[in-house]
């Protein structure tokens, strides 16, 4: 019985000992719960130099140069249609008009619509700018060949060649054709003296040795080139040198000949003569016409050059004297008389 007691009392301890700590952990809890979070005074923040997430980054300006190169890729594959190209270009302008690069540009594009009143104007203005421009000169002496001024084309070609020396083999044809229509003996005998140390086994070296030859009033000399390198198989061009040096040496029934069988390889696609003439049909027809004329095959001469005289106002003349030309009176022939 004392036992039970002595047990009912301890556990009356406990139960009174586990309330204190119980009260003792919740005024603790409680505690916690009340405290406030300081909050950092606004005195001593300070914001960031770099730009917030969510910012929206600030434009950055579009360059002429940026401009050219989109020009330059919407030009090569822009058909008829160049509005975009051009606005391309306008936009370079307006960020730089007095780049020279901005100004050979323009010039090209004006090339391209065939305002060439615009195009050469662009070309000097991007010369003035850095008369260094190869290609600016490139430019400017298509531009003078295609407006028919052949001796500004030939000096700006001269001059792209001297600031770039690699140009040279890309230009000959150029100069070549455009020497011989400015008949230009001193350039055709340049021309033809380059072309021989450079290009000493090419088929075509006859050739330009004999024009510039021909050119210079030494007919034989370029008649017995020709005549030890020519055969049967011979291109276009080197009959069409034959005829007229024939013409030169006034022997046009040989010219005739050679005159010729030029027109029959044009006519069949030989394609030789571009190197000598800017309008091959034109310089064989003519040639061969004053051939004709030559020996008083006049119905023949006139036939031929009438054809030309619309387009060419240089075939006129040739008309005017196939017109007055008369064909010899035939050589009668006498049979022995027979009783």
């Amino acid at each position: 019985m004392k036992s039970n007691r002595q047990a009912h009392s301890h556990l009356k301890r406990l139960a009174t000992t586990g309330n204190t700590l119980l009260l003792l952990v919740l005024i603790v809890l409680a505690g916690c719960a009340t405290q406030v979070t300081p909050v950092p005074s606004l005195q001593n923040f300070t914001t960031s130099a770099l730009p917030l997430p969510t910012r929206a980054p600030a434009p950055t300006a579009l360059t002429a140069q940026f401009y050219l190169e989109q020009f330059r890729l919407e030009f090569l594959k822009a058909g008829d249609d160049l509005s975009h190209a051009e606005a391309l270009w306008n936009a370079a302008l307006e960020i730089a008009p007095n780049d020279s690069e901005v100004q050979r540009e323009g010039a090209r594009l004006a090339w391209r619509q065939n305002a060439l009143e615009v195009a050469a104007e662009r070309a000097n203005t991007a010369l003035r700018l850095d008369p260094e421009d190869a290609e600016a000169w490139l430019l400017a002496g298509a531009i003078a060949e295609k407006l028919g001024d052949l001796e500004t084309a030939q000096t700006a070609l001269r001059t792209a060649e001297t600031l770039k020396p690699a140009l040279a083999e890309s230009l000959f044809p150029t100069q070549w054709r455009i020497a011989i229509e400015t008949g230009n003996k001193e350039a055709l005998s340049q021309l033809a003296q380059s072309y021989l140390v450079t290009h000493f086994d090419d088929p075509y070296a006859v050739y330009y040795r004999a024009e510039a030859l021909l050119a210079t009033d030494y007919a034989p000399l370029a008649l017995e080139l020709l005549s030890l390198r020519m055969d049967t198989d011979s291109d276009a061009v080197l009959w069409y040198t034959l005829g007229r040096i024939y013409l030169a040496v006034n022997d046009p029934q040989n010219a005739i000949i050679a005159l010729e069988t030029a027109s029959t390889l044009l006519s069949r696609g030989d394609q030789s003569l571009v190197i000598a003439s800017a309008d091959p049909v034109r310089d064989v027809n003519l040639a061969l016409g004053r051939a004709y004329l030559k020996v008083r095959r006049c119905e023949e001469a006139l036939s031929l050059v009438q054809l030309l005289a619309t387009p060419y106002p240089e075939a006129a003349t040739l008309v005017q004297e196939a017109q007055q030309c008369t064909a010899p009176a035939p050589t009668p022939t006498f049979a022995p008389w027979m009783p």
